[in-house]
């Protein structure tokens, strides 16, 4: 049996959404990325109420920029890394909700994967013009 995590409706919101990566960022937070509506935070004991949302912006000629992974600081509770089909990695602090997310500019085409290599490194995964990359040691 499954239940609705959350149902997407709003002027803006195509008939097909699809959650693309969920990563649990505490006892009740849960983060969700979809396309084509971008991120969200969820409380999970009110799975019918997104708390907030943000939409990431594409780089010109991009198209729709999709999260394709996120995955907590291995440094600390508040923060969190989000990568996807669009050309860099972002830091987000739970503590300022959407606002102002650090990025770090990877020159690839598009990221797939983040790893915690220790509590100071992560490790991106991606494709540049078509081929496969990884950039080690991205200092949190």
């Amino acid at each position: 049996m499954t239940t609705p995590l959350y149902q997407f409706s709003g002027p803006d919101i195509l008939e097909r959404n699809v959650i693309s990566t969920i990563q649990r960022l505490g006892p009740w937070t849960l983060a969700l990325g979809s396309y084509p509506s971008g991120i969200h935070l969820l409380d999970i004991r009110q799975p019918s109420l997104i708390s907030k949302s943000q939409q990431i912006p594409a780089a010109p000629l991009a198209g729709q920029a999709t999260p394709l992974c996120i995955r907590s600081s291995p440094a600390n509770d508040h923060d969190f890394f989000v990568c996807g089909r669009f050309p860099a990695v972002l830091l987000y602090d739970l503590r300022f909700g959407f606002q102002n997310p650090h990025s770090i500019y990877s020159g690839a085409d598009s990221l797939a994967s983040l790893v915690s290599i220790s509590s100071e490194r992560m490790m991106v995964g991606g494709a540049h013009r078509g081929w496969p990359i990884t950039l080690p040691n991205l200092i949190a």
